[in-house]
């Protein structure tokens, strides 16, 4: 998901429309349309000012990873399934195994 389509997505959520999260971040409505429509990058000042407004972190709007305080995981706004997490931990695990591994290799 773009920048724009999960400011859309997090202000439809918040019941706003355009105007509503332009005026609580102190912006123009057009440009939180232009923004939405990916037309405009907003520097990472007015993404905190975006944020503040849909009461959620900058990271949410950039759709990283988190973990969730319920003890499950996020990944790209998706929670994963218990199963989906599961493998994540252990594919995670092995990669740093791995890396381990190779690091010990090139210190030989």
């Amino acid at each position: 998901m773009s920048l724009g389509e999960n400011i859309k997505k997090f202000r439809k959520e918040n019941k706003l429309t355009q105007e509503g999260l332009a005026k609580l971040a102190n912006l123009s409505r057009s440009y939180i349309a232009d923004v939405e429509k990916d037309r405009y990058s907003p520097s990472l000042e007015t993404l905190k000012t975006i944020a503040n407004a849909l009461g959620i972190k900058v990271s949410q709007l950039i759709g990283e990873a988190e973990t969730v305080q319920s003890g499950g995981y996020v990944i790209n706004n998706e929670i994963l399934t218990e199963d989906e997490k599961r493998i994540v931990e252990l594919a995670l695990k092995q990669y740093r195994e791995m890396k381990e591994l190779a690091k010990k290799e090139a210190d030989k």
